[in-house]
């Protein structure tokens, strides 16, 4: 980092000040939503469906217990020695209207996560952390662990990168597929 040396006296020690960083403009917010990371044009292709069976999802039985931080893709699981935790992408916060609690229910290889699902009135906390959804549970992470047999041996996290949406009722459900 460059610096500058202010006002020199033989005796007194040397003030020194840093530059200030240089302003950046905001982006707007619509070219974002088309630019992927590496800078490729991306199109919006989730529709959301009219319908499917969610009377065949099984609600979770967990809680949700509310910490602190994390990172993620479409849905990531987290699960270390440090946390346990399940982050929801932006994507997906936007798509059910940025819920303070929502439900999760399991089918197949299919994880169904709205404000309202069939038979299940199990709300979950979600915490919004940098327009991503942070659900801390350790039980719900358990569960979804053993649920869809999934391997942390070697790793920290995975990361699902499918979803659908579909309706129920007149609220708007996303459907991950565990993979």
């Amino acid at each position: 980092m460059s610096e500058m040396v202010i006002g020199k006296k033989t005796g007194v020690a040397a003030l020194r000040a840093r530059r200030p960083a240089p302003k950046l403009r905001p982006k707007n917010k619509e070219d974002n939503k088309m630019v992927s990371s590496n800078n490729e044009l991306v199109e919006d292709d989730y529709e959301i469906k009219e319908s499917i069976d969610l009377d065949s999802f099984k609600p979770s039985e967990s809680k949700s217990i509310n910490k602190g931080i994390a990172e993620a893709g479409v849905m990531s699981i987290i699960n270390s020695k440090t946390g346990k935790r399940i982050i929801v992408s932006n994507e997906i916060m936007e798509k059910l209207n940025k819920p303070e609690r929502i439900v999760m229910s399991f089918s197949g290889d299919k994880i169904a996560i709205g404000e309202q699902l069939p038979n299940n009135d199990n709300y979950i906390n979600i915490k919004v952390l940098k327009s991503k959804g942070v659900i801390y549970s350790a039980g719900i992470v358990k569960e979804i662990t053993d649920l869809y047999k999934l391997d942390f041996s070697n790793k920290t996290s995975i990361t699902f990168f499918d979803v659908e949406y579909v309706k129920y009722e007149d609220n708007v459900v996303a459907i991950i597929t565990v993979s």
